[in-house]
This record gives structure tokens, sequence and C-alpha cells, in this order.
């Protein structure tokens, strides 16, 4: 295959855009350089611990909480490992990392499409290495190996996944490289060798940054790792190295002991208020799939996520900037370092202030700080819930004390400040109803149809492809993706029958629907990517051709 088959494959199949770091080094960036808020779940064990209809289950589950990320191994040494749920091994007769099982692939392949077409990035490790001192990765193992075939693996990795623009390659795994560092950078080479144009990150022991232990030149962008207090990790993490976006990629999961829901929420806003351009949740049993983990997947914190990410991508959260000197929240700050402390992040043009208060408590706000009158509210976390501090806009002159009821409406005692200047000026902001997405192309191959759009907005909160037969008055949902999707394949179209397609884009004010488009489905069935089979089919990479099969 040359390189323009190549390109053209990889535009056929890609739903999402290569991610990138922005200019300010505060956020990831998609190809028209639109910051991407990171809501996800860590789903470590989903290429071994379900079938592919669990997995669909999962990934959309996910993303109808509002998330666009999870965290997976594409290898697990050993929860709900290393064979897959058809007993298949990733590798033949134990010659782990060079002799790759292509039914075991066949699996992995089908959980990167599907997520793709969901709308979903995925941290994907090659090879977690685990806890120091644990079996639980393949830190051993990959060293036991050598480099030549940690590059070998990585250009199997690397060559068959090139084509994948929803992956973030992340090395290690719960602990720093140490003795691991040759073996790693020689995955990683193998990976670029190979023609792989994603980015890399790293996820280190906890509390370290990925970016101070695997400290090279491939390293893309950080993470922030902490169980406590993780506004102080995020601002270290910033302070040591400023040019790399970071987020939070792991704390306290949800449902283990010693931690609750409040606690687990403040880590996540704490975080972003901080520096961070987002955060990922873990929940327990469901990071292994474990027992009944399926009741889940609705879980208190998986809504307080979908919150969280609707309360920020309404607003300029990619012009936040930390306010560490307290130039707009003047008392009531708590103390740095333990838990009463209160994050307050601001935008340079002087039009947004967001603080979390982990408890309830009088703050002061600098009013004069702003560039014109505004308008406050106390947001609720657990419910999503505003309240009016003040009718219509206050001037921006003076101080004001203000406090929050003491309880929210989950009975905890956080809450969410917001103050801003204009609620409508502050784009992207959801008091107003997103832009309509550009009417659908729509390209046929078989009964495979493949829907892709123009996203002319930025603060929607959902995307919604509908269908409906020709003749029929309404059109009826087939398809609820992430915010950064704009393709979808059908695959339940059936030949013969003429279909119109639209986009809605939806969030809280309101949705707009997009033009119809309208195709007649017939004619023959080429192979490809596209196929009439339906979506629990996997994807059959032919390797001698370096070709997609159906």
């Amino acid at each position: 295959m040359n390189h323009v088959e190549r390109f053209e494959q990889r535009q056929l199949f890609s739903n999402l855009s290569p991610l990138s770091v922005g200019s300010a080094g505060y956020s990831l960036v998609d190809d028209q350089n639109r910051p991407v808020f990171i809501s996800g779940d860590a789903g470590w064990s989903i290429m071994t611990g379900v079938n592919r209809n669990d997995a669909d289950l999962y990934m959309a589950k996910r993303v109808s909480k509002g998330m666009n990320f999870m965290l997976v191994n594409v290898i697990e040494a050993r929860f709900n490992g290393p064979d897959n749920d058809e007993g298949q091994l990733p590798f033949n007769n134990n010659q782990l990392f060079t002799s790759p099982n292509e039914r075991y692939w066949q699996n992995v392949d089908y959980v990167l499409a599907r997520a793709d077409e969901l709308g979903m990035y995925v941290f994907l490790f090659p090879a977690y290495l685990g806890f120091a001192g644990s079996q639980d990765g393949w830190y051993e193992q990959l060293i036991d190996a050598g480099t030549d075939s940690a590059y070998r693996y990585g250009r199997f990795l690397g060559d068959r996944y090139e084509s994948f623009d929803n992956i973030i390659w992340t090395m290690g795994g719960d602990r720093n490289v140490d003795e691991a560092s040759s073996v790693t950078d020689a995955l990683v080479s193998g990976i670029k060798d190979a023609g792989a144009p994603q980015h890399f990150t790293a996820h280190a022991a906890l509390n370290t940054p990925g970016a101070r232990t695997y400290n090279r030149p491939w390293l893309d962008f950080n993470n922030s790792y902490a169980y406590q207090f993780s506004y102080q990790r995020v601002r270290e993490d910033k302070v040591e190295r400023p040019d790399l976006a970071t987020f939070l990629i792991e704390d306290n999961y949800e449902n283990r002991a010693g931690t609750d829901q409040q606690t687990q929420r403040r880590q996540k806003y704490w975080a972003v208020l901080s520096g961070a351009s987002g955060a990922l949740m873990g929940n327990f049993p469901l990071w292994q799939f474990g027992t009944r983990w399926r009741d889940q997947l609705d879980s208190r914190l998986a809504f307080d996520m979908k919150r969280l990410r609707e309360f920020f991508t309404a607003r300029n959260w990619a012009g936040l900037r930390p306010d560490w000197d307290r130039q707009y929240l003047t008392r009531g700050i708590g103390n740095y370092g333990q838990d009463n402390f209160v994050t307050t992040a601001a935008t340079a043009d002087r039009t947004l202030m967001v603080s979390y208060l982990p408890t309830s408590r009088k703050v002061e706000i600098k009013l004069s700080k702003f560039s014109s009158p505004v308008f406050a509210k106390w947001f609720d976390p657990s419910t999503a819930r505003m309240i009016n501090i003040w009718d219509g806009t206050r001037s921006n002159s003076g101080r004001v004390t203000v406090a929050p009821p003491k309880f929210n409406d989950n009975n905890a005692t956080d809450w969410v400040l917001v103050v801003e200047t204009d609620l409508r000026g502050n784009k992207p902001n959801a008091s107003r109803a997103p832009t309509a997405a550009g009417k659908p192309r729509l390209d046929l191959q078989g009964n495979a149809v493949r829907i892709s759009w123009q996203d002319n907005s930025q603060n929607e909160l959902g995307v919604r492809v509908q269908r409906r037969q020709r003749g029929q008055s309404s059109f009826r949902t087939i398809a609820d993706l992430g915010t950064e999707s704009v393709v979808w394949i059908d695959r339940t179209a059936s030949r013969g029958i003429t279909y119109d397609y639209r986009i809605v884009s939806s969030n809280v004010a309101g949705e707009r629907r997009s033009e119809s488009s309208r195709i007649f489905v017939g004619g023959g069935l080429r192979a490809g990517f596209f196929s009439s089979t339906p979506i629990t089919t996997s994807i059959k990479i032919d390797r001698q051709n370096n070709d997609l099969l159906a």
C-alpha cells in the first residue's frame, strides 16, 4: 500500500482527529486547534475481561456520562488476563512480545475501532509495568525479553494501529521506569519507526509526574497522579514542566475503603482549577470488570464526571489559570496542604472566575478584578443545580462576602462558585444552544453508510445521529456520540431503501438540527472497512498486504 492509499484509508476510517498540546501548554487540542477537555474512566481490563457485547455496553455507558477517554491495558499480565474472554492469549507459545496471536489482536482491533466510532480516545498501555514489588505488570518480563524483542513488539503495534487517531500511547504504569528504561525506549522506537503518528505520555509511580521519571524526547504531554491534595500535585507538575499539558490520570477509586463521593469529586475539581486539562475516574470493581461490574455503570461518581465536564465545557475552561496569588478570592481560602483548601482560577481577560469550595464557608470576592459588572452563582456539583447569589449583575468594584448553603443536594458540603461578566459572551457557553452541524455527507459502500459532518459549535454537550426512511415523517436516533465525533458508520441500513440522515447538537439550553441528506442504499459490497456485517464483527487485518478487510 503506498502513502496516498494509506492516507485515504486513514481518513475513511478515523472518526476522531489526532491530539496535540495547545500553544499555551494547558490543554490538548484537536486538528482545528480546539481545546479538548479530558473526562474519562479507567477501563484497564476491557481487552481481556469482557466479550464484545459487554465492551459495547461499557463504552456506550461511558459516552452517555460525557466521557471521551478511557485508560486501557492492551495486554494484561494479571487482572482478568493474560487470556481474553475467548481464551485467546496475546502471544503464541509463550513467545512474549515476538509472536502475536492474530485472534487475540482482532478483539483489540474491535474495541479500539468501536471506541473511535463512539468518540472516545484511548490511553493505551503497550505493556503496563505494574507497582514496584508486585506481579501486576510486565516489568520483569519486558526487561528479560530485551530491547530487540521490545522493539519488534513496538513495530508490530505501530504497524497495526497506525491508522487509529484515537490512541495515545501510555508508557510505564504505576511505577517509575527504573531498570526498564532501555526496553521502554526500544518499544517506543518500534512504534515510531513503524510510522505510527500518535502521541505519547507516561504513567509513573504515585505522586510522581510522568515527565520526571520518563523525561524522554518522545514524551508529548504529562499527567498527574495523586490520592491526596491533587491541587498540590498538579501545581508542582506544572511548575516542573510548564511546557507540557497535564491531566489527573488517577486518584481515589470509587468504592474503595477510606474514600467517599465528596473526596473523589473534590480531587477532580481541585485538579482542573490548578491547571489540569481534565481528569479520569476509577471504580472498583469496574476497572477490572469484576463481580457485578455492570451495577457500577451508573454510579454516582460517573454522574459527577458528567456534571464536571458539562460545567467546564460550558465556559472558557481552557483560558482558566490558577490564582495562587489570591487576586480574586481573598478570604476564606483555607489552608494549603489540607482538605479545606479552596482552589480558584480565572481567565486573563478578567471575565470569568471559578472557585471550588471543598466545604461550605464564607469567602470574599474582589470584584474590582473583573473587567465589567458580574453575575455570580453557586453550582452544586452533586446535582448541577445553580443558585443565583444576586439578581442580575453587580458592579465590578470593591469586595463582597458570600456563602453557599451549608449542605448541597447530596447532603455534602462542597460547592462551586462561578463569577462571570457576561453569560452570553463568555464563549463557549451553554446558556445558548449550540450552532447546528453542517449538512452531513453520505458515502455508501454496500449497505454501510458513512455519515460525516462539520462540527460548527464549541459548546455542545451531546451529538446524535438521526435517521428516517423515505416517506416517514419522524426521525429516530440511531447513535448517541461524544462531542468530538464528526463521523458515524451506520451498519444497520437495509438494501433497497432510501434514508434521510441529520445531526442533532444539544446542550442544556436546547438543541439544533442540521439539514438532512438523502441516500439510496444499494449496489454491490466491496471489501473494505465498511461491511454489511453488524458492529459485533471484528476487523481483520491482512498483515501481508497491510490492509483492512471486512
